[in-house]
């Protein structure tokens, strides 16, 4: 007998609390090691920051508005209910994720702490093979070839 299809992605963890976690882990680093970005000009940080901040907020917005106005949820543990490929989701299939990330390597730049692009690229891989190869198995069972077609005109992240 067939399993019964769960209408909704098992992930491992919620996506937030998967960046909280790489947010406390990067802070705890920095204090214990106090790496930094070593040689990267001091009056270009926080400009970089600035600017990797400003574009995560832009990018997740986009993405919020999108889903909403598509009335699909943004929570994994829901049901989808389309495949959204417009606003931010026409040049990443994972905007919210990708918004997540660069608050991390934001925060390098803002705080001078190199632990924070570890643990960007920590969460990175863990949301690829925790979150989304699970969400996107869960998209090609519910949507076929329509999330086929977009997943190979769009790419995962950038």
């Amino acid at each position: 007998m067939e399993a019964k299809f769960k209408d909704r992605p098992l992930i491992i963890a919620s996506p937030p609390i998967i960046f909280l976690g790489c947010l406390i882990a990067g802070v705890g680093l920095h204090a214990l090691f106090r790496s930094t970005l070593g040689s990267f000009p001091e009056v270009a940080r926080p400009w970089v920051g600035g600017g990797l901040f400003a574009m995560a907020g832009v990018i997740a917005a986009s993405a919020f508005l999108t889903l909403h106005r598509h009335k699909t949820p943004f929570n994994p543990y829901k049901a989808t209910t389309r495949v959204v490929q417009t606003g931010a989701f026409r040049f990443t299939r994972n905007p919210m994720y990708l918004s997540l990330a660069l608050l991390l390597f934001a925060a390098a730049f803002l705080f001078n702490a190199f632990s924070f692009i570890l643990m960007a690229m920590i969460f990175m891989v863990i949301l690829n093979h925790g979150v989304i190869q699970p969400e996107e198995t869960y998209l090609a069972k519910k949507f076929g070839a329509e999330y086929r077609e977009y997943k190979a005109r769009v790419r995962r992240w950038l």
